[in-house]
């Protein structure tokens, strides 16, 4: 078949008159990279910087190299040309320096002759070629470059391409290492027009557990720039079966994982972080940054499932007048819900989750479903934060709606691709829902208040009344702890 393929081009092409034909089929970067594990990554703004290097000069580069098993990748993501100062690369995350190594290399300017880069086939000969050279001199600092601080060396060969060799082997060895031109086309060439639109906004997420830490790299991928990360938990090993982070991140607060995740999703990332509690023993100060930094985003995610937490955002969102999201998952994977509040457009928060729960509930009676698990409770209002049992597949799909919804939300869609404000979305044929890939559509008609003096609905001031009694229960039992002592 590949003779068959070459023989009938090279007859087409002799019909049509043409003189060059191919020696060969072409084949991907991926084929041509197999068998090759240092790997040299050139971004298309690093390329454009290198034609920058006059002809028989030298420039500092700095290199940040990454192993893996396969493969130890090196990137270009500094460049220094004398007279010019330092040009840092943005496509090459900051980020990175974390998980490698950042080294030194010298680049050459103008194409060099076969003769000279065939001789530098080992550590003595390049030694001997760079101390006969006049090096520049390393920013922040008044002597040369000396030699023996370079890893690596970028020249042009006489056909234009560029070839990196590295030190290796105690830097007695040289490596030559295989160019790869990087694909950096802007993110609206796959996303479309509407991830310029993304950028200009600021999300705030309040959790950052399975489905806080998705629906984050999500909307990063998706165009958004800025982030307000609100969680004061620690990411723990077995956290890693359905959240985005990995072991890299274990031990971190779970703010930082994902705001490192974020920033090697795109360089552009700017999380603003807040380790706090929600409704939790915080001092005012700490309290107070976070809701105000929620206040100001575009729109207030309660990535939850937490009525204690929802409560609280669900007054910032009104008080400052932002859209409110919030999504569950319901116990066992069985499926979700995504809801969207939206000053003056959708039911106030409150009044939506009684809109949800009065729906749930009254679908639940006409199909006479009884919860399949003792003490499960699918009716929205989960105030405990016991670890549900689902997939990271079924916790996957609910956040993905999510992010739709938070995008469709941030664009204001007109007329939106959500005609309802909350969604009950099935992934089993468990309790109400018949089969896979469900949809109850919730809406409401009554608006209800969006002003913040607008009246605390039942649940919200039953809950009040239970905290305050718990808080006064506590204080006596101290205080015959103290009697008795």
């Amino acid at each position: 078949m590949s003779a068959h393929r070459l023989l009938a081009d090279e007859e087409a092409r002799r019909t049509e008159g043409a003189t060059v034909i191919p020696s060969r089929h072409s084949v991907t970067q991926g084929q041509e990279q197999r068998g090759k594990y240092v790997r040299f990554i050139i971004t298309p703004a690093a390329l454009a910087e290198l034609g920058g290097v006059k002809d028989g000069d030298w420039a500092i580069a700095h290199f940040r190299q990454i192993y893996h098993n396969e493969a130890s990748i090196v990137f270009l993501f500094k460049l220094e040309i004398q007279g010019n100062g330092p040009l840092v690369f943005s496509e090459v995350p900051e980020e990175l320096s974390r998980h490698g190594f950042s080294v030194i290399g010298l680049v050459k300017g103008g194409n060099q002759e076969a003769a000279l880069t065939d001789a530098l086939s080992n550590a003595e000969a390049l030694a001997s070629y760079l101390d006969g050279e006049t090096l520049p001199i390393l920013d922040g600092e008044s002597d040369p470059l000396c030699e023996t601080r370079v890893d690596f060396v970028l020249m042009r060969s006489a056909d234009s391409s560029w070839q990196l060799t590295m030190r290796w082997g105690s830097r007695q060895k040289l490596w030559l290492c295989s160019t790869v031109i990087a694909e950096t086309s802007p993110a609206s060439v796959r996303l479309g027009p509407d991830s310029a639109e993304l950028s200009d906004t600021t999300v705030a997420i309040v959790g950052l557990g399975s489905v806080g830490s998705k629906i984050a790299t999500s909307l990063a991928r998706s165009g958004v720039n800025r982030f307000v990360l609100i969680d004061d938990d620690l990411l723990q090993p077995d956290n890693l079966v359905r959240n985005d982070s990995d072991w890299r991140h274990v031990g971190q607060h779970k703010v930082d994982a994902v705001a490192d995740r974020l920033a090697l999703v795109n360089s552009k990332i700017e999380v603003y972080r807040h380790r706090v509690r929600l409704a939790g023993q915080e001092s005012a100060t700490t309290a107070a940054s976070a809701t105000a930094a929620m206040g100001n985003a575009s729109v207030i995610i309660d990535a939850t499932a937490n009525a204690d937490a929802f409560n609280l955002c669900a007054h910032i969102a009104r008080q400052s007048r932002r859209p409110l999201v919030w999504l569950e998952i319901y116990a066992g994977g069985i499926g979700g819900l995504i809801a969207r509040a939206r000053p003056d457009r959708d039911p106030e928060p409150f009044t939506l989750r009684q809109a949800i729960n009065d729906a749930a509930g009254r679908i639940a009676k006409e199909k006479n479903a009884i919860s399949p698990e003792t003490g499960a409770n699918y009716a929205i209002e989960r105030s405990n934060q016991s670890p549900i049992i689902a997939t990271d597949a079924e916790v996957s799909t609910i956040a993905h709606l999510a992010c739709q919804l938070v995008a469709d939300t941030l664009l204001e869609r007109e007329p939106s691709r959500f005609p309802n404000p909350a969604y009950l979305v099935g992934l089993q044929r468990q309790w109400i829902f018949d089969q896979p890939l469900q949809v109850f559509p919730i809406d409401s008609h009554d608006i209800g208040s969006w002003t913040s003096d607008s009246p605390m609905d039942s649940s919200t001031h039953a809950a009040g009344l239970d905290f305050v009694k718990q808080l006064f229960e506590d204080l006596v039992s101290r205080g015959k702890t103290d009697t008795a002592s």
